[in-house]
């Protein structure tokens, strides 16, 4: 019996983004949920510079695609899991998590 609907994984980029991704590709393949991943550049240190938070974005996003490529094929090619999304994101680490990836 399914026990969840949607599972969303934070990545930081640490030594165990891997393990984590690997985790919840076999809950959504358990499941049958949805999965998303998600990753939050923290805008407070930059945020009198001027950075460019689109171009961040989208680096981030490459750069997660690249390192978790075999995880998100495996995810992306199961029959189990109905959609697979990532999803990365510039403001405050708390706020972006709750307001725009975790309760959209």
């Amino acid at each position: 019996m399914a026990q969840y609907q949607r599972i969303f994984a934070a990545l930081d980029g640490a030594s165990t983004q891997k393990a984590v991704a690997q985790r919840a590709v076999a809950l959504a393949v358990d499941n049958g949920a949805q999965l998303l991943f998600g990753h939050v550049i923290d805008s407070v240190p930059n945020e009198a510079n001027g950075a460019d938070y689109d171009a961040l974005c989208t680096e981030g996003l490459a750069r997660i695609e690249e390192e978790l490529a075999d995880e998100l094929q495996e995810a992306r090619s199961s029959a189990s899991i109905p959609s697979v999304d990532v999803q990365v994101r510039a403001g405050r680490v708390a706020e972006t998590l709750a307001e725009q990836l975790v309760e959209p």
